[in-house]
């Protein structure tokens, strides 16, 4: 033991002797996880929060309370987990908000990486992973689809107008993969509905309920995947028709 670690035991068997426990112990060094947090258009999503479980059962689920706890960058999506000893875990991503769930496996496949492609388990926000000693376990990626936001349009939400009068409603695009949007012009418009991000023109006549209290346009934000989002983006006050005929008296009139 003076020697230190060397690879070899100096052993002298004396004559009948049973010269047992010659045991060598190996450090394995340890290895590192990483993967990518991106979107459904191949951008990067920063400050997600994984976590790094243990798979003391080997069932691909994991097992206690984490091990470590990392976020990703804020410009590549890239997270790590370094100093990992061989073994099997689990990497579990804290599902961000303003997204939903697309894929998530280990994507390099083949005899040299077995391990993590639980793809046929379905999205469930987690990865397998087995470590073996100095192995560099890349490619465990985390897809979600970008939700809609809150719909706004261009332009000002309260405005007059007369009866006849057309106004034009465009909506502020979210940078979505598949995205409808769907309008509701409220009361008195022509076309009452649409599709689309627009612009659209439309036309109001006057009911009366359309001057006070007004009308409200409502836009609807959908994507397959992702709950939607309803918002009432405008009111508009719409004046009735102008009456251009003169009430007077005409009877006994004099010219001198």
């Amino acid at each position: 033991a003076f020697q230190g670690p060397d690879d070899n035991i100096l052993v002298t068997v004396a004559a009948g002797e049973d010269d047992t426990d010659n045991d060598f112990i190996n450090d394995a060094y340890p290895g590192i996880i990483c993967g990518v947090v991106s979107d459904d258009l191949d951008a990067p999503i920063s400050n997600v929060t994984l976590e790094l479980y243990a798979d003391t059962n080997g069932d691909g689920l994991p097992d206690g309370t984490p091990l470590a706890t990392t976020t990703t960058d804020g410009e590549t999506g890239q997270y790590c987990f370094e100093d990992v000893e061989y073994g099997d875990y689990v990497v579990v991503q804290i599902q961000p908000d303003g997204f939903s769930d697309d894929t998530d496996f280990d994507e390099t496949t083949g005899p040299d990486d077995p391990d993590g492609d639980d793809s046929a388990e379905g999205t469930d926000n987690d990865i397998p992973v087995t470590i073996t000693p100095t192995e560099g376990d890349f490619d465990n990626n985390f897809h979600e689809l970008r939700c809609p936001d809150i719909p706004q349009i261009l332009g000002p939400d309260t405005l007059y107008v007369c009866d006849g009068g057309v106004v034009t409603f465009e909506a502020i695009e979210q940078l979505l993969v598949g995205a409808t949007y769907e309008w509701d012009f409220g009361d008195g418009a022509t076309p009452s509905t649409a599709t689309g991000a627009g612009p659209h023109d439309v036309e109001y006549a006057w009911t009366g309920a359309n001057e006070d209290p007004g009308t409200i346009v409502t836009l609807t934000i959908s994507k397959e995947g992702c709950p939607s989002e309803t918002s009432d983006v405008a009111l508009f006050i719409v004046s009735p028709p102008t009456d251009a005929t003169i009430d007077a008296d005409l009877s006994d009139v004099c010219v001198d």
